[in-house]
């Protein structure tokens, strides 16, 4: 009579028995030969290493168990001088973090890092409201902001406090708000690329309170026809007609580079045969990476156009950058293309953000974005009044700060 293997109960103990030392932050699970003995004093009969290695498989492949990796930053601190400094700097900040890498990182793990760092800040000061409308833009820096909250196992409390800012009796709990469209059809880093678009982000932030959630996302995709973008965008919440209503107490935004890790220019870099959603905007991106990349044949450091949420803007050059006439030119037509793009792309404007009512907290990391961040934080309209970044970021941008206030004093 053939032996019986172990019962589904018993593949998801072994399974589980294995994987255990993980959770205690061991680097190897437990041997196969260690869980056949205990398998025999617990169940009272023995089976073969073997065996239990084909049960574990088989405990997976029947999805009895499975793993989540939760995201874990390499170890940082609070750089308090460098952030005290850039509230110094830049007046209408009311906070600034700058984290500190104790090991050099990757470009990913400085945003994980600034993302737990943004994370930690608002259990802190737990800053929303019963009533309030938060903003959720897309992209790193965001997304291990929310995972990070996620991750914390504490769910956000709101205080009941509506004479702050006086919601209809009709409103209570949060909205979380998509403040552009979506990218969600294409994905080109790896798989959990599709998770930075905002409308993904915005429910997965939902989970991260334990009051009423009401969740508005856009539903459409970035990139439209210019007509079309007009008529479709009033659909939406970001419409003329819906935005005075809607307009957040609080955003949460990131702020990206059009370089090699954009997915717009991988798009163009990739020279797709197949349709993509990025097609009605294909022939301006493409002009538009071929005049960046004239530009950084003579300043390789200086990456000229950013986007928050999706809207391109010029990135003002440092001041150590002289242009000649030629350069000039270049970026005249740059700006000009932008305006165009902005034309196609569904998302918040800079005069809808300009109107949020309490805060923008805006996370953006590393030395290379510091040329962007000051754009922003220099922005007449902008309401940025919180600022994430790492200590390389902070101290370039610190510099930029003072070589433009010795040419302007």
């Amino acid at each position: 009579m053939p032996k019986k293997g172990p019962s589904r109960e018993e593949r998801t103990w072994l399974a589980v028995n294995w994987l255990a030392p993980l959770r205690q932050s061991e680097r190897k699970p437990r041997s196969h030969e260690n869980l056949a003995d205990d398998f025999a004093a617990i169940y009272g009969r023995r089976i073969s290493p073997k065996a239990v290695a084909q049960a574990i498989q088989q405990a997976f492949s029947e999805r009895l168990i499975s793993v989540t990796q939760n995201l874990a930053p390499a170890d940082y601190r609070e750089n308090k001088v460098l952030a005290r400094r850039l509230c110094q700097q830049f007046s209408r900040l009311r906070a600034a973090i700058v984290v500190d890498s104790v090991n050099p990182t990757t470009d990913d793990e400085s945003h994980i890092q600034a993302g737990y760092a943004l994370a930690d800040h608002i259990m802190a000061a737990m800053p929303f409201r019963n009533g309030d409308r938060i903003g959720i833009g897309s992209g790193r820096g965001v997304y291990y902001t929310v995972e990070a909250l996620r991750a914390s196992g504490k769910n956000l409390s709101l205080p009941d406090d509506r004479d702050r800012i006086q919601p209809p009796e009709s409103e209570f709990g949060v909205v979380i708000l998509s403040l552009m469209g979506s990218l969600f059809p294409y994905s080109t880093r790896k798989q959990e690329e599709v998770l930075f678009d905002s409308d993904i982000t915005v429910a997965r932030f939902a989970q991260c309170f334990d009051s009423l959630v009401h969740v508005r996302p856009v539903s459409y995709p970035i990139a439209l026809p210019a007509d079309d973008k007009l008529k479709i965008i009033e659909r939406t919440w970001l419409g003329s007609v819906n935005y005075p209503s809607m307009v957040p107490t609080h955003c949460i935004v990131g702020m990206g580079l059009l370089n090699e890790n954009h997915r717009f220019w991988k798009s163009i870099r990739a020279r797709e045969k197949t349709p993509t959603i990025l097609d009605p905007i294909r022939q301006q991106l493409d002009t538009l990476v071929e005049y960046i990349d004239l530009v950084r044949k003579r300043y390789p450091d200086y990456w000229p156009v950013g986007d928050v949420c999706g809207r391109m803007f010029l990135v003002t050059p440092p001041d150590d950058i002289r242009f000649p006439q030629d350069q000039v030119l270049i970026t005249e037509k740059i700006q000009k293309l932008v305006d165009d793009l902005n034309k196609h792309l569904l998302t918040v404007t800079k005069t809808q953000l300009g109107k949020v009512m309490r805060s923008v907290m805006l996370v953006a990391p590393t030395k290379l974005k510091a040329a962007g961040l000051h754009t922003l934080l220099m922005h007449p309209h902008l309401r940025v009044d919180v600022v994430v970044t790492d200590a390389a970021g902070a101290t370039a941008l610190l510099r930029m700060d003072r070589r433009r206030a010795q040419r302007n004093p």
